[in-house]
This record gives structure tokens, sequence and C-alpha cells, in this order.
């Protein structure tokens, strides 16, 4: 979910949270674009509604074979997060996490870059480990997490 950065929740007083990067990104896309200006993201996403338990145990399982703090926002989260830096959300669209599916590797890193990827993964155990484990938390949480990818404008 991008890097991670020290700042204020946006509606969330002067309490200090980790935000993700895009949150530090919407802010300077604000500062930097002209009124019109377009702003977009492609990111992991929650379902809205999950919740609770379900979501602590989906961060703890992604933040596991990760190796880093993952905490993905759901749809409406991440359409907040957006507006919230004074941008109007134009489209959402969501799709099935099909991150490290091998059709998917192909389709987004071409055929020849995506045979590279899958040589250093066979070639580096402590590699192959990781991606599968990756590969299986997304497919056991398939109803619970997406991508999301949002496109708006500056106001």
């Amino acid at each position: 979910m991008g890097n991670v950065m020290s700042a204020t929740r946006p509606g969330g007083g002067l309490k200090t949270e980790k935000m993700p990067g895009h949150w530090v990104l919407a802010r300077l896309g604000k500062r930097v674009l002209r009124p019109g200006g377009r702003y977009a993201i492609h990111e992991m996403c929650l379902a809205d509604g999950v919740g609770g338990e379900v979501r602590r145990a989906l961060e703890r399982a992604l933040t596991g074979v990760v190796h880093h703090g993952v905490k993905p926002l759901t749809v409406s989260e991440w359409r907040r997060l957006v507006e919230s830096e004074g941008f109007e959300v134009q489209a959402t669209e969501t799709a099935p996490m099909a991150l490290l599916e091998p059709a998917r590797v192909v389709g987004d890193e071409g055929f020849f870059r995506a045979l590279r990827f899958a040589f250093n993964v066979l070639r580096d155990a402590e590699a192959r480990r990781r991606v599968f484990e990756m590969r299986r938390v997304f497919r056991r949480q398939r109803e619970h997490i997406a991508a999301v990818a949002i496109t708006s404008a500056r106001a």
C-alpha cells in the first residue's frame, strides 16, 4: 500500500497516525496541480463493511508476509481520503485482487519481464516463500480484498 509516513489522518483531529504515502501524495498533488488537474491512484483495498476482527486479522496476515505495516483502506475510505484533499472523484472502479497471479504478472510486465520475475523467484528460496505466501493470503481473503482505481480532478 505505498510508503507510510507519520501524519495526521484527515478528520482525525490532533491524533497522529501512520498514513499511506498516497495521502501525502494527494496533499502534494493538491499543491502542484492546477484546478482541473487530474490525480489517480490504484491500490489494494478492503470491501466496504470489512471491519473489526476480520480487518485486524487481514492486516496481520498481510503485514506478516510483506514485512511492512499494511493497513489497507476500504473503497469508501480511499474516496474520502482523496476528497479530503480537495479532489473531486470522477470515477471509482474495483477489480479482484490478481496481484502475483501469473496471467496478471505477464499482463502488467510483459512476457520477458514476467519471465525474469519468475526466474528470480525460482532461484531465491526466501523470495519464493514470500511471493507464494502473499499469493496465498490474497487468494484466501479474496472476498475481503480487491484493487481500487480512483480518478479525480483538483477542485
